[in-house]
């Protein structure tokens, strides 16, 4: 009786911890103007770091995705199309 108790509240706790995982929002997607002003200030900080040109784009997509994962936004695969020097 008791391995049927506990399996059952074991079942319950499964259960009930796996739909509150699924209520997860998912991050926000930031807007244009976010990300453009996040990428101004990553390309002071690479300047001011003497970031190499061949390493700069890298260093700004992870400067911009370390600020808004901060933030709780969803982070960029690549930088816009707007953001090449």
């Amino acid at each position: 009786m008791r391995k049927s108790l506990l399996s059952a509240a074991l079942l319950l706790t499964i259960s009930f911890s796996s739909y509150g995982q699924d209520e997860k929002e998912a991050p926000e997607k930031p807007s244009a103007e976010l990300v453009q002003s996040l990428i101004e200030s990553c390309k002071s900080y690479a300047h001011e770091d003497e970031v190499a040109s061949k390493e700069l784009e890298k260093y700004i997509l992870a400067c911009v995705n370390d600020e808004l994962a901060l933030d709780g936004y969803q982070l960029l695969d690549k930088l816009p199309q707007s953001a090449n020097h």
